[in-house]
């Protein structure tokens, strides 16, 4: 059995890029929120500390997918997609205001 190579289409080419600046825009955000909204005390408040690493974990997913994507590694992402989904569901849970009743 000959091997064979998968050579990456011009929509393939395109597609990487426009994850790169997703993934890019992504991090920027996650970023700016850790600078602007966690990172201007000297000492967090207790309930900050379970939100920052969160966001920091949500940032780490989202590199590790960066390059997963650049390298073609599409099927083994899908686990760490779903991780970095999870983690995000988990940040919106911690935000969300609470109805008083």
């Amino acid at each position: 059995m000959k091997s064979t190579y998968y050579v990456l289409t011009e929509e393939d080419e395109q597609a990487i890029e426009f994850h790169k600046k997703t993934f890019e825009e992504i991090d920027d955000i996650g970023f700016d929120i850790l600078d602007k909204v966690l990172g201007s005390e000297e000492k967090l408040e207790n309930y900050k500390i379970p939100i920052r690493s969160i966001l920091y974990r949500l940032l780490e997913l989202n590199d590790t997918l960066n390059v997963m994507v650049q390298n073609s590694l599409i099927n083994t992402s899908f686990s760490i997609l779903r991780n970095e989904f999870e983690t995000y569901i988990q940040i919106l849970y911690l935000l969300q205001e609470r109805e008083s009743k």
